[in-house]
């Protein structure tokens, strides 16, 4: 059946002038590739990838191309996912209002996304990681809460509600809540860390007005009974 349609036929329109014109520069002694990718309509309609190798051969006397074709199109999906995927998160990445992180166990940021840099009062995700150096001592105000931090994450693999305070680049201080996890190898070990950081500081701030508050209350009436 496929003998009997014009040569080409079965490639996509949209790849079918080039292939077109490799087959007709092989005709001429021309250079043409040997390996190259395509799409191809099969019969039911359906798109499907080929990966192509072409060898020159003599047929019948004549110069002819001799062509295997691997189907492909599973590993174009994978592929295609994983782009898709990757879109889908950086888009997250760049536009979450969170703070979103990683960093070595040692202490560097790999990356942060905008909203961390704004909330650690950074021009950019760029000027925080060149300027934080040193995640326990210049981004922590007690360098002990980064121990306790690790301490975690290596008994657990993940740290939740980790309440801490940082310092922003002007040297103000700032509650964050963090949750993050280890991203460890296949043999365990810890490629670096990924989480999150949430500004606190309004509600901190809040639940010290309140302590001072009630203690103000209770002070007065120990007063009033004496």
């Amino acid at each position: 059946e496929l003998l009997n349609k014009p040569f080409g036929s079965f490639i996509h329109p949209d790849d079918r002038e080039r292939m077109l014109e490799y087959n007709r520069a092989r005709n001429r002694g021309e250079y043409a590739p040997s390996t190259y990718e395509f799409r191809a309509i099969k019969n039911n309609g359906d798109i499907v990838y080929f990966d192509a190798s072409v060898n020159l051969i003599t047929y019948k006397g004549e110069s002819a191309a001799l062509a295997f074709l691997k189907d492909i199109t599973e590993r174009k999906k994978a592929e295609q996912a994983l782009k898709d995927s990757e879109i889908k998160y950086r888009s997250i990445f760049e536009n979450a209002v969170e703070g979103i992180f990683q960093s070595t166990p040692e202490g560097r940021f790999n990356s942060v996304n905008p909203a961390m840099a704004r909330m650690c009062g950074f021009e950019s995700p760029e000027e925080m990681i060149l300027s934080v150096t040193d995640i326990k001592n210049q981004h922590y105000v007690k360098p002990e809460e980064r121990d306790e931090y690790r301490r975690i994450m290596d008994a657990n693999g993940v740290v939740e509600n980790f309440e801490h305070q940082i310092y922003r680049k002007d040297g103000a201080k700032i509650w964050v809540s963090t949750n993050s996890r280890a991203v460890k190898d296949e043999n365990g070990n810890v490629l670096f860390y990924e989480g999150t950081h949430e500004n606190i500081t309004k509600r901190k701030n809040i639940e010290d007005a309140l302590k001072k508050n009630e203690a103000m209350l209770q002070s007065i009436l120990r007063a009033s009974a004496v």
